[in-house]
């Protein structure tokens, strides 16, 4: 097993704004198939105080409301707090916030993984993945991850929820150490992320890490004292340090059962020959798009299409395989190829992922995040405390609680490997990698400035 890569300082920080960092540390073994795929993963969170005022809260949100008589790593969290039916499942959530200027641990995550997964019992292990695909998928819809694909079983199935890790904070803007008083509508952002692979001579982005980020936005009209602009956010991010959004060609010939050819089927009509599998795809669908079927009297050389038809990556893995003999291929013609990677002008099915620069603000001069597309916004007090409270404790006590609860910003988060990417091959098991995310919000009075 590689020693994983340890992120160095890659971010700097306002001195005005609010910080969570996101570390996502793993090793890979096995063989990198879709058939096959593992991460020794575990995950760590370290919240900074900024200033002597403001804070940035983290917790996590759990149906399990006995969390820290369970585990060891939830001693120290604040006690569970009741937020009801918060995301409309009919279950009562909770919320494990750690205390002021703590942090969330690996120990912590695994832990709340496993409370996730009970129903699995011993055989689930949080710190392992599996590669599933998204399928199609553009910014905005929600996301439904499938399974790995089984050799000529060209059909998507419910990905197992043991092979993606979700996690779902709760954010919430402390004004006092004690968290007693909280700034209401903030924004969240997104504004580090990197995905690096180690066991390699050099550091390189690690590109299928897919990171789906889903949380509820809205702005504050302080003129009617009311929240307007809601909407849901949702999107794809790849967290890589390449600068652009992208497409993954999520469709295309695959030899799963690793004889080295693309797999074929043979039709119940033997008077027909055997073709290849276009998965992801229906025939009809391939018909459509002018993909035509080639007779072969002879196999071909090793061929990627998955690739840029540059001639990378040819060494026989699950995306670069033979045309065999006897079976219609999909090519143009026994010389030429079609083209399924993302450059591709074919029209094939698609997820569309997005990169940092697409939603991290910028910093303005006065060091205010500016622009960007936040993740989620925390709550809107609607419970009003007036001076006169203070004169009956009980009443202020109550009054107090509700702001607490008010105040959360909620956002699930979703992290799996995305199995379509050409990347997942043999070649480079027993690599380790990281995941850095980093969270961000302005922390004045007043609002948030973005």
């Amino acid at each position: 097993m590689n020693r994983p890569h340890k992120i160095r300082g890659i971010w700097s920080l306002p001195l005005s704004s609010a910080l969570l960092l996101l570390a996502f540390t793993g090793a890979v073994s096995g063989t990198l198939a879709w058939y096959a795929y593992s991460t020794r993963a575990t995950l760590s969170m370290k919240g900074t105080t900024v200033g002597s005022e403001t804070m940035l809260q983290i917790g996590l949100v759990s149906t399990d409301p006995s969390l820290k008589t369970k585990y060891a790593s939830f001693a120290s969290f604040d006690a569970p707090l009741d937020v009801g039916d918060n995301d409309g499942d009919g279950k009562k959530e909770y919320v494990y916030f750690t205390g002021t200027g703590r942090g969330l641990s690996s120990e912590a995550i695994g832990d709340y993984l496993r409370a996730s997964h009970a129903d699995l019992g011993s055989q689930y292990d949080p710190t392992k993945l599996s590669p599933v695909t998204s399928g199609a998928y553009s910014t905005g819809d929600v996301l439904s991850l499938k399974r790995s694909l089984i050799a000529n079983e060209n059909e998507y199935k419910e990905a197992d929820p043991a092979s993606y890790s979700v996690l779902r904070f709760a954010f919430r803007m402390s004004v006092k150490t004690d968290a007693s008083e909280y700034l209401p509508n903030e924004n969240i952002y997104l504004t580090g992320a990197k995905a690096i692979l180690s066991g390699v001579d050099t550091e390189e982005n690690y590109s299928p890490v897919r990171v789906y980020f889903s949380g509820k936005t809205h702005s504050y009209d302080t003129a009617s004292s009311s929240v307007t602009n809601e909407k849901e956010e949702r999107f794809l991010l790849s967290p890589s340090d390449k600068g652009e959004s992208g497409d993954t060609v999520v469709a295309g010939l695959l030899d799963l059962n690793g004889d080295g050819y693309f797999d074929s089927t043979t039709r119940l009509d033997s008077a027909k020959a055997p073709r290849e599998i276009l998965y992801g795809m229906t025939e009809d669908e391939a018909n459509r798009l002018g993909l035509t079927l080639t007779s072969r009297s002879e196999d071909s050389d090793v061929v990627n299409p998955h690739e840029n038809l540059s001639g990378d990556s040819l060494v026989p893995s699950t995306f670069a395989a033979k045309h065999e003999a006897g079976v219609l291929s999909y090519a143009p013609s026994t010389t030429q190829e079609y083209d399924f990677s993302s450059t591709t002008g074919l029209a094939l099915p698609k997820a569309h992922y997005l990169a940092l620069s697409d939603v991290m603000p910028s910093v303005d001069k006065s060091g205010y995040l500016q622009g960007g597309t936040p993740l989620c916004t925390t709550g809107n007090l609607t419970t009003v405390i007036t001076s006169s409270d203070a004169e009956d404790p009980s009443t202020l006590e109550e009054k107090k609680k509700a702001q607490a609860k008010e105040a959360i910003g909620y956002l699930d988060c979703t992290i799996y490997v995305e199995g379509w990417d050409p990347s997942i091959i043999d070649s480079r098991r027993d690599y380790s990698f990281n995941l850095g995310l980093q969270f961000q919000a302005n922390g004045l009075p007043g609002g948030s400035h973005a």
